[in-house]
């Protein structure tokens, strides 16, 4: 519990994970998600919804998945880079720069990125690059996560088409636009049918 507090605090977050809030002024009511200057996703649903219990859950969904994958984002940047810090205190006269590729996820959260760091010494050659924390990643592939794999492939492309699959995937997820690409899925089923 100490070190989720913790973790509370360097991402500089409220303890709060979900608030729902009825404002008395008058708001205007969009329809998608706005990430705060504080970091918080809004979504701000009209008075006449105040008891549609499906506006309700698609607009605490559709909240929910971007602060999760923000949330692992800021997590795994600041945990690197915390790591790399480590290291430029005990190589002497080395410093800390941003890797110039953030590493990419696909989870079952959805898709998400993440800044890492690199230690290099006083010619700027890479003594650690913070990447290798992670499994390795060619180019431009994202990392499958294990509820990735499962939730996509064995309840997915196992039992349906690849375009099916995907659509119901990037729904569920709630990140229709910029989610997994068809291409994307054929590629993970094909890499682990080679593995079986």
């Amino acid at each position: 519990m100490t070190e989720k507090r913790r973790w509370v605090e360097q991402v500089g977050k409220p303890p709060e994970i979900l608030s729902i809030a009825f404002n008395q002024e008058p708001v205007t009511a969009n329809e998608c998600v706005e990430q705060r200057e504080d970091g918080s996703f809004s979504l701000v649903l009209g008075e006449q919804d105040e008891f549609n219990i499906d506006r309700l859950e698609n607009a605490l969904l559709q909240t929910s998945y971007p602060a999760l994958r923000a949330g692992l984002s800021e997590h795994l940047g600041q945990a690197v880079k915390k790591a790399c810090q480590v290291m430029t205190l005990a190589e002497a006269g080395s410093c800390l720069e941003e890797h110039s590729c953030p590493y990419r996820v696909k989870g079952e959260v959805g898709r998400f990125t993440f800044k890492t760091f690199d230690v290099k010494d006083t010619h700027q050659k890479p003594l650690f690059q913070g990447i290798e924390l992670f499994p390795v990643a060619k180019g431009k592939q994202w990392y499958p996560t294990c509820g990735f794999k499962e939730i996509a492939l064995i309840h997915g492309a196992a039992q349906r088409s690849y375009r099916q699959t995907v659509q119901v995937f990037n729904r569920s997820r709630r990140q229709e636009n910029g989610g997994t690409p068809l291409n994307t899925l054929h590629d993970v089923a094909q890499a682990e049918g080679l593995k079986v």
